[in-house]
């Protein structure tokens, strides 16, 4: 019965019977293709970060290539607007590599920002503050309510700190 080889990403699996151990860098470069591959990616993380610079990459995740066009997942709208006055020359970059890539399609997704601080989420608005006696008094020599209580309504908007 012949020797059955395991599903694995190991290169050329030493022999268990004192053979020498596999190289470090061999087991990563197979462990990063190997990911690549479960989760989808058409290109490997780090291959994806020379290709396109840490900038990009960390606001990015490769997907799928199908029929050429290959799925990018963006962490805003704001990247994938940004990103496709780019997408000519990143295919060009990616073709020069050797890649069969003929377009780019960007995708709006939880993306995990590798080192870059996100910014702080809208907390709304400060609760409003309370007008000065003097303020009061001086907004009662107003005749028309509607004017008086806008006014009133911009000095609380005004004096009031935000959170």
């Amino acid at each position: 019965m012949a020797a059955r080889k395991p599903p694995a990403w190991i290169p050329d699996r030493p022999d268990p019977r004192g053979a020498p151990p596999a190289r470090l860098g061999e087991l990563l470069v197979g462990a990063e293709t190997f990911m690549a591959q479960k989760t989808g990616a058409a290109i490997p993380r780090e291959e994806w970060r020379r290709l396109v610079g840490p900038k990009i990459a960390n606001r990015t995740r490769v997907g799928r290539l199908y029929r050429g066009v290959l799925t990018v997942y963006v962490a805003t709208s704001a990247w994938s607007s940004e990103l496709s006055f780019l997408r000519q020359e990143l295919v060009a970059k990616l073709r020069a590599q050797g890649r069969e890539i003929t377009d780019l399609k960007f995708l709006v997704d939880q993306i995990e920002t590798h080192g870059v601080k996100r910014p702080r989420s809208f907390k709304g608005p400060a609760p409003l503050a309370e007008l000065p006696a003097e303020l009061v008094v001086r907004l009662q020599q107003i005749d028309d309510p509607n004017l008086r209580a806008a006014i009133a309504q911009a000095a609380r908007h005004s004096l009031s700190k935000p959170k």
